[in-house]
């Protein structure tokens, strides 16, 4: 009988494995009027290696955000997202995928396709250049509180040096 139960077990967990999802990558084109943004979602993959975008030339990728997820061990639910921000440096047609080894297969994702007009490069990077000369105006009020606050501090280790 326990032979019996413990190949019952042996069998189930067989089965388990043989039949958990296989890894998937999926690619979508997250984008607004005022941002260009796409997301990738890996699911059922214990082993993400070497994920690569196909089809950025033209596009920095300002920044990224990333979740993983993942399941108890009696699920193969893992997941692993991630937001990346771009900005055009020239209009055009993109077509993007992503590669990446899961699981030790080598996995593409869809394509999207992304469409940039010159005036969204033109409205996107001015946004930029309006966002960083914002941030050079706060430095730059800031700098005699900073600057006053070094001075201080000078002042704080000469006065201890002299003791």
């Amino acid at each position: 009988m326990k032979k019996l139960s413990l190949l019952a077990v042996s069998l189930l967990s067989l089965s388990s494995v043989a039949f958990a999802d296989a890894p998937t990558i999926q690619l979508s084109n997250t984008s607004t009027a005022n941002q260009l943004s796409l997301n990738v979602t890996v699911n059922n993959a214990s082993s993400i290696q070497q994920l690569q975008f196909e089809g950025l030339d033209g596009l920095i990728v300002l920044s990224r955000e990333i979740q993983l997820n993942s399941a108890s061990h009696s699920t193969s639910s893992n997941q692993y997202s991630s937001k990346l921000i771009l900005v055009p440096t020239k209009a055009g047609n993109y077509k993007i995928d992503v590669k990446a080894m899961l699981n030790g297969s080598d996995i593409t994702s869809n394509i999207v396709n992304l469409t940039v007009s010159p005036a969204q490069v033109k409205e996107l990077q001015q946004k930029i250049t309006t966002a960083e000369e914002s941030a050079l105006q706060q430095v730059q009020q800031m700098m005699p509180q900073i600057n006053q606050q070094l001075k201080q501090q000078q002042q704080f280790i000469g006065d201890v040096s002299k003791m």
